[in-house]
């Protein structure tokens, strides 16, 4: 397995916890190395390519348009993003791992230097389970990784190709069905 290091953009903010702090530096780098091992996201390392460490956005460069996936441990989540200038506006579907589904969410959130704040909401009747509303919000720090994958038979001459991964991650706290979910997610754009 790869080392991949990584770090936390910006300062503390207030009422994270040493513990929250801690699990997001730990989830990023879980995420990272399961992505830079070839089993996130549907991507594949080959033999011999290179990957370097996640870096932050710069605040120039920090765009959420698009659609993203991913999750943790008991909540998926799948956005469609338009951004804005610094705001940002899109559909959601999300799933929980006890086996509840809600579509038809509604994101929306603020673009601020390269975190990216949400509140995702799900009305009532949304959810697989009637009468059960969803919502989660959080605040998102965003990265990108760059792999340089080497030419893969039956291509051994042409030049390695480069593949750039843009995510985010971090503390997500709702509730769907009445169920609290605190956690960390991670989210990779398509």
């Amino acid at each position: 397995m790869r080392k991949v290091a990584t770090k936390e953009v910006g300062k503390a903010r207030p009422g994270r916890t040493a513990l929250e702090r801690l699990s997001f530096g730990v989830a990023t780098v879980l995420v990272l190395a399961q992505w830079g091992c070839g089993s996130g996201a549907g991507s594949v390392v080959a033999p011999g390519s290179a990957e370097t460490a996640p870096s932050p956005l710069t605040p120039d460069a920090v765009s959420v348009a698009g659609t993203w996936r991913g999750g943790g441990d008991s909540l998926h989540m799948s956005w469609r993003l338009t951004q804005e200038g610094e705001s940002v506006a899109g559909s959601s579907q999300v799933s929980g791992g006890s086996g509840w589904s809600a579509q038809e969410g509604h994101v929306a959130g603020k673009v601020s230097g390269s975190s990216f704040s949400f509140n995702d909401t799900h009305p009532s009747g949304s959810p697989t389970t009637a009468s059960c509303p969803a919502e989660f919000e959080g605040t998102l720090e965003l990265f990108e990784t760059t792999q340089v994958v080497p030419p893969q038979p039956p291509y051994p001459g042409y030049p390695p190709k480069t593949v750039t991964k843009t995510l985010m991650s971090g503390f997500v706290e709702g509730s769907a069905c009445g169920t609290p979910f605190k956690g960390m997610i991670t989210l990779f754009r398509d």
